[in-house]
């Protein structure tokens, strides 16, 4: 996928992929365009992906999704734990349920944190909670981040927008 344009269905399906070989070292940061995209950059090692989307209604969205080679952009992004899945044992909600809540839920919270991402594969049958995250929201466009980048997020605004307004023009065009 590096360079070419996918939807972003077809980039998740890839990002999922890896996800799943390799749980650990993934960073997720999301923001809106002041068109009301969504925006989402997911890093692993040296690996970019950018997606933009729009949703349609609360169960669809339409959007494209790219590979990027701009590993210069990434020293502007502030650094965050691992995004990734992390199971929560029983025994750690009860805890929470029977303690003091701020104290027992900062703790929980930083045990999850400590938690090492795991694999959606391992985590069949788990019997306590399932936490995703950290997924960081930035204040302003992730297109924004570089020149390259701002590139990329154009092409993608680009193929977004005629896609909505050949398929979904009540999105784009207000109604009269």
């Amino acid at each position: 996928m590096a360079g070419e344009r996918v939807t972003a269905e077809e980039a998740r399906r890839e990002i999922l992929e890896r996800y799943n070989r390799d749980p650990r070292g993934w960073r997720v940061f999301s923001a809106r365009d002041p068109r009301g995209h969504y925006d989402l950059l997911i890093i692993h090692g040296s690996d970019v992906w950018m997606i933009k989307e729009h949703h349609i209604n609360p169960f669809r969205s339409v959007g494209y999704g790219l590979k990027i080679d701009d590993k210069g952009a990434l020293s502007s992004l502030p650094s965050s734990p691992d995004f990734g899945f992390r199971p929560v044992p029983q025994d750690k909600l009860e805890e929470v349920l029977k303690g003091d809540p701020e104290d027992s839920l900062k703790r929980l919270v930083e045990d999850i944190i400590d938690t090492k991402p795991v694999s959606l594969n391992s985590l069949t049958g788990n019997r306590g909670m399932i936490v995703q995250g950290p997924l960081i929201h930035y204040t302003r466009p992730i297109g924004l981040i570089s020149q390259r980048s701002r590139e990329l997020d154009l092409k993608l605004r680009s193929e977004l927008e005629s896609t909505l307004i050949k398929r979904y023009p009540q999105t784009i065009i207000p109604y009269l």
